[in-house]
């Protein structure tokens, strides 16, 4: 009796549904789909922002000049038994900006299938679940030039595992990036997976696979009065083709957030919310390949302490 290929169809499904960039099919390739419904709204076009829980995803110089403690939860439904979860808080301690994220997508009630010798589908064992999981540490320190400039330097060290049927992949990485601000402009550059997480398998053969480096080249304008921001990024993963992402918002009395944008092509658009230190973000992103899934959403909340 062979076994089906249940599982790898499963994680194929889920790149799909997660679609926005082109994904990578290895290890750790959920991650390629970005963090937070602001940025999710906005087309990921984020590594030029800071002062946000999830921007240290994109960039980790992004958490820096977070004022409190901060808290955040996202949730994105992908079927009935898949998800995609991420937690996270940032605190200033010392002279740096700390943040935390851990992000996870997961599938439960997978039937383990198989063909008899007939070649008819046959269930040859209970159900069970896969999970995909992420563990990153923030650090970023802010350096003021004068009244309107600064340089913010970061860097995430992150933990990956894969839980796939009875076997599981762990590697450790780190990702580098630096923010410049002069007045109005923000100018962001990141390397993820600068050192590269290596996934080790605990097979028979201990399979290893490198997840991965991705670049990214990120601008942001903002408004002096704060109501409008414009933001674009390149993305260049190693061995993918570069993507290109454009977003903006607009503020409605400092309180509602209007967002569009662009993830490679395919039209996003969400808002936001910010009410006594309450926050609500909700993101879509539509896709425009016919043979893939609609449209996808996302829904975080957070609070500042």
């Amino acid at each position: 009796m062979r076994i089906s290929r249940t599982v790898t169809y499963l994680f194929m499904v889920l790149s799909l549904s997660l679609a926005g960039d082109p994904l990578t099919s290895g290890a750790g390739s959920f991650l390629d789909n970005g963090a937070g419904s602001k940025a999710y709204a906005l087309g990921n076009a984020e590594g030029a922002n800071y002062g946000d829980i999830w921007s240290g995803f994109y960039n980790p110089a992004g958490v820096a000049s977070v004022p409190k403690l901060t808290v955040s939860e996202m949730e994105q439904k992908l079927f009935e038994d898949s998800s995609y979860q991420a937690y996270g808080l940032a605190f200033p301690f010392l002279f740096l900006s700390c943040g935390l994220q851990y992000h996870s997508v997961k599938t439960n009630d997978i039937p383990y299938s198989g063909l008899d010798g007939n070649g008819v589908p046959v269930l040859i064992g209970p159900n069970f679940s896969v999970e995909s999981s992420a563990l990153i540490l923030s650090l970023a320190k802010d350096i003021h030039l004068n009244r309107q400039s600064m340089v913010v330097f970061g860097v995430n060290a992150k933990a990956i595992r894969e839980d796939l049927f009875y076997n599981q992949g762990l590697g450790y990485g780190a990702d580098a990036g630096m923010i410049l601000r002069f007045g109005n402009y923000q100018i962001g550059v990141s390397a993820i997976n600068v050192i590269a997480p290596k996934m080790t398998w605990n097979t028979s053969s201990n399979a290893t696979e490198s997840l991965p480096m991705t670049l990214i080249g990120a601008f942001q304008y903002s408004s002096t009065d704060k109501l409008m921001t414009c933001m674009a990024s390149a993305q260049k993963q190693d061995g993918q083709e570069a993507t290109f992402h454009v977003g903006m918002s607009y503020s409605l009395f400092h309180v509602i957030d209007l967002r569009m944008g662009s993830n490679n092509g395919n039209p996003s658009y969400g808002v936001g919310m910010d009410i006594g230190g309450i926050k609500i973000d909700y993101g879509i992103q539509t896709n425009a390949k016919a043979d893939e899934l609609n449209s996808v959403s996302r829904l975080t909340i957070g609070y500042t302490l």
